[in-house]
């Protein structure tokens, strides 16, 4: 069985369920997801999981995310992007770039964001694009989501290109319509680019016309552990690692706290663990046979 993250530029036209469709089949295995869904019509890093990296997807998915958007002012659409049809539209022609970047300032930091009523995320039990698609309307409720930055990258009315660096959770679809609603006109999201997801960019993605056989997966995929690159790393003796991995604590040298990653001795990911004062309690735990050697990636 396969365990790595495999790195995908997922193309227009695909959801991320076709592809992990294609990579469970390529792969011969039906340990495979994705961590952090892209609609069809965005492009651009997609994180697929295989084997026990599904374990590790959650740190994955909080991870940030740095997208290229193109916002058209003016229009406002169903569904906040360019999938559906056009609720209402105004003329745009008077916002100049100043404004744009004016409005660009309200919306980053810790933001109450409305997600858009097409959806994945669930009212009352069921997910949002369901209900909508029942006629029913809802009133979602805002959710929390951080926007690092937003980057005007060019401006040609209508159109503003934007580079966004975001935590997990921010719809940009939202953004756009917000954006346009704060300049008074509406707006849409035209097209939509992720370029980084976590410590994975673009440049190091596989391109679906590659994907074509197994053995074509394997110089892309990446060590589980890289998941959770961000923790700290313990190195634990062999004596150490046995007992992790019966489930026991390990007693360590000294102080940690937090959620820790552990190895042993010939740098093999053992897993993660709960460190508090001089021991560290497991709690994901990888047997040896299908670690991932972790001095593939020096990350």
């Amino acid at each position: 069985m396969i365990s790595g993250i495999l790195p995908i530029d997922k193309p227009v036209g695909w959801t991320s369920h076709d592809v992990v469709a294609r990579v469970r089949r390529l792969a011969g295995q039906k340990q495979v997801g994705h961590a952090g869904t892209l609609d069809p019509l965005a492009t651009g890093v997609l994180l697929i999981v295989l084997g026990n990296a599904t374990r590790l997807s959650s740190y994955l998915m909080e991870s940030s995310k740095v997208y290229c958007a193109e916002v058209v002012l003016g229009i406002r659409t169903v569904t906040d992007d360019a999938e559906s049809p056009i609720l209402e539209q105004r003329d745009a022609s008077q916002v100049d770039r100043r404004q744009v970047e004016d409005a660009l300032l309200s919306y980053t930091g810790e933001l109450k964001q409305v997600p858009p009523a097409y959806a994945a995320v669930r009212h009352g039990g069921e997910k949002l694009y369901a209900l909508a698609r029942k006629g029913v309307t809802v009133q979602p409720e805002p959710r929390r989501v951080m926007v690092h930055s937003i980057d005007l990258v060019s401006w040609q009315t209508p159109r503003a290109r934007l580079r966004i660096h975001c935590g997990s959770g921010t719809y940009i679809r939202s953004l756009a319509r917000d954006i346009g609603n704060t300049l008074g006109v509406g707006g849409y999201l035209q097209a939509l680019r992720r370029t980084v997801s976590g410590t994975f960019s673009v440049a190091e993605c596989m391109t679906m016309p590659a994907l074509s056989r197994e053995d074509s997966l394997m110089p892309f995929v990446q060590p589980p552990d890289r998941a959770a690159v961000h923790l700290p790393a313990i190195v634990l003796s062999q004596d150490q690692v046995d007992g992790v991995r019966m489930g026991r604590p390990a007693v360590l040298g000294a102080d940690a706290a937090g959620t820790v990653r552990l190895y042993g001795p010939n740098g093999t990911f053992v897993g993660l663990g709960m460190s508090a004062g001089e021991s560290v309690k497991p709690f994901k735990v990888f047997a040896g046979a299908e670690a991932v050697d972790a001095r593939r990636h020096s990350h």
